[in-house]
C-alpha cells in the first residue's frame, strides 16, 4: 500500500499542533490572568480613589448640614413665647436674621403650636396661615421637641423640589410652643451644588438620598431630583445603601448602568451620598491594555506557529526522509542508500537503526541471491547426474529420485516416493551394521561405504553409497 502524507496525519503537523497548542495556551493564560489581575488591582486602586472622593464630599456636606441646623437652634432659642405672641415682632425679627437668610436659600419661617405658619421671610412665599402638621418634620419637632430635617417634597407654596430643617421654640417652662423652619430650595443654587454640579471624570456624578423615604434630595443630573428609588427587595444595591453600607464596588444602578460607585454616609442629615463613574469611562484605560495584551497574544501566536514550523520542519526533515525511503523501497524493492546522519539525537539513533535495517536488508539479499544460485546449480546437479540420488526426510521416507536412481534400480517415483528406504534393503546386511551407519550419520553428518541394494526386479548388486546430511537454515 502507498503511504500517504497528509496534513493531519503526518507526525510533522501533530507535533506542530501540540508545541504551539502549549505554547499559545501558555501565551493565552498569561494574558487573561495578567488582564484579570490589572482589572483588579485597577477597580481596587479607582474605588479607593473614587471612595476617598465621596468621604470628602460626604463630610463637606456634612459640615454644612451641621452648621445650618446648629445656626438654626440657636436663633430657635431666642424666640420665647412673648416674641411668638406678638406676630409683627416675630416678623420684624425674622427680618433681621440674616444669618439664616443666607443659609437657606428658600426662606425662613415660624410655625405656632398647632403647626401652623404665623411668620415668614420673605413674605413673598405667602406660607403665613397654612398648617405643616401633615409634614413629617413638623409633626416631629413638634411631637418630641427634637431637631429635625424633613423629607425632601413639593413646596406647598413655592411648588418647588425642597427639604426643611426645623429646630423646636421653648417657652420658659422648656415646652414646645413653635418652631423655626429653614427652607433649602432644591431647584435653585443651594449649598448641596457644589458637590453636584461637580462632575467627577467626564461622566461621572453624584447623588445625595434620603433614606427614610428613598428619595434623591439632588444628583448632578438635576432631572433625577425628587426621584423615588426602587421599593425595598427589588434591587440589592439600594436595600443595601439604605441599610448603612460604606465602601465602593462595581454595580449595576437603578437605571441599568454598570458603575463604579462608592457610597458614603452623611451621619448629621440622615443621608448618603453616591459618586458614581460608568465602568466605560472608569476602566477605560484598562481595556485600552487588555486589547493591546490581545493584539500582542495574537502576535506571539502567530509568531510561535511559524517558528515552530519552522524548527520542526528542520529537525523532522530526516524523518521524512526516512519515510520517502520505506516508501520507495515497498513499492521498488530496491534498497535505498542509506541516510546521512546530522546528529547524534533520538532522530540520528532511528536513522541509524533505519540504515542498520538498509545493511541487514542488504546482506540478506545478497545471501538469497548467493542461496538461490546454488540451489539451482544444486538441482542441476540433481537431475543430470551420472549416480542415482535419492533424499529421505528424517524418518526414513523418499521423498525425491533422480532419473539416474530410476535407471539403476528400476525403481520409479511412483514405485518408491513414499516408501521407507528399507525398500533398498537386500538383506545382506546385520542390524549393526545400520546401527554403525546411523551413527555416522549423526555423529559425523556423513556415511561413505559398499552396501548391496535390491533392484525392483529383485536382483541385488553391490553399490558405493554416500549419505548426507541436509540441515535447514536454522
Amino acid at each position: 500500500m502507498k503511504l500517504q502524507f497528509s496534513l493531519v496525519g503526518s507526525l510533522k503537523t501533530r507535533v506542530i499542533l501540540s508545541a504551539l497548542v502549549i505554547f499559545v495556551a501558555s501565551i493565552w493564560v498569561l494574558a487573561i490572568s495578567t488582564i484579570r489581575l490589572l482589572q483588579s488591582d485597577m477597580e481596587r486602586l479607582l474605588g479607593q480613589q473614587q471612595y476617598s472622593t465621596a468621604a470628602v464630599a460626604a463630610s463637606a456636606v456634612n459640615d454644612d448640614f451641621n452648621d445650618r441646623m446648629q445656626a438654626l437652634e440657636t436663633e430657635a432659642r431666642k424666640l420665647d413665647a412673648k416674641l411668638m405672641d406678638h406676630t409683627a415682632a416675630l416678623q420684624t425679627k425674622l427680618v433681621d436674621l440674616s444669618v439664616l437668610h443666607q443659609q437657606f436659600n428658600g426662606g425662613v419661617w415660624v410655625a405656632d403650636a398647632t403647626g401652623t405658619a404665623i411668620a415668614e421671610f420673605p413674605a413673598t412665599t405667602r406660607r403665613i396661615g397654612v398648617n405643616y402638621m401633615d409634614r413629617d418634620f413638623m409633626s416631629a419637632v413638634l411631637k418630641r421637641g427634637t431637631s429635625t430635617v424633613g423629607s425632601p417634597v413639593i413646596g406647598k407654596k413655592i411648588n418647588a423640589p425642597i427639604f426643611v430643617m426645623a429646630a423646636p421654640i421653648r417657652d420658659a417652662t422648656n415646652q414646645v410652643i413653635g418652631a423655626l423652619v429653614g427652607v433649602t430650595n432644591l431647584s435653585d443654587p443651594n449649598f448641596l451644588d457644589k458637590i453636584t454640579l461637580g462632575q467627577y471624570g467626564k461622566t461621572g456624578g453624584y447623588i445625595v438620598v434620603d433614606p427614610k423615604s428613598r428619595v434623591i434630595l439632588t444628583a448632578t443630573d438635576k432631572s433625577r431630583i425628587l426621584e423615588l428609588l426602587p421599593a425595598p427587595g427589588l434591587h440589592k444595591y439600594v436595600d443595601r445603601n439604605i441599610a448603612g453600607y460604606e465602601g465602593f464596588s462595581v454595580l449595576v444602578n437603578a437605571l441599568g448602568e454598570e458603575q463604579l460607585a462608592s457610597v458614603k454616609q452623611i451621619p448629621a442629615a440622615g443621608w448618603y451620598i453616591l459618586l458614581g463613574t460608568p465602568t466605560a469611562e472608569a476602566f477605560a484605560p484598562i481595556r485600552h491594555l487588555q486589547q493591546r495584551l490581545v493584539f500582542v497574544a495574537v502576535l506571539l501566536t502567530l509568531f510561535a506557529g511559524w517558528i515552530t514550523w519552522w524548527i520542526l520542519r528542520r529537525q523532522l526533515s530526516p524523518l521524512v526522509a526516512a519515510a520517502k525511503a520505506m516508501d520507495q523501497l515497498s513499492h521498488t524493492q530496491q534498497i535505498p542508500a542509506p541516510l546521512p546522519i546530522n546528529s547524534q539525537d533520538e532522530i540520528g539513533k532511528l536513522l541509524g537503526g533505519f540504515n542498520h535495517v538498509i545493511e541487514t536488508w542488504t546482506v540478506r539479499e545478497n545471501a538469497l541471491t548467493q542461496g538461490k544460485e546454488k540451489l539451482e546449480l544444486a538441482a542441476s546437479v540433481f537431475t543430470h547426474a551420472l549416480e542415482g540420488i535419492f533424499i529421505a526426510d528424517r524418518h526414513h521416507v523418499i521423498v525425491e529420485v533422480n532419473a539416474a536412481f530410476t535407471r539403476i534400480t528400476g525403481y520409479t517415483g511412483d514405485d518408491c516416493l513414499g516408501q521407507s528406504v528399507t525398500v533398498l534393503n537386500s538383506g545382506r546386511h546385520s542390524a549393526d551394521f545400520f546401527i554403525d551407519q546411523q551413527r555416522s550419520v549423526d555423529e559425523q553428518g556423513f556415511w561413505l561405504g559398499e552396501l548391496w541394494i535390491r533392484q525392483r526386479n529383485g536382483e541385488v548388486f553391490p553399490a558405493l553409497q554416500t549419505t548426507n546430511v541436509v540441515r535447514d537454515a536454522s
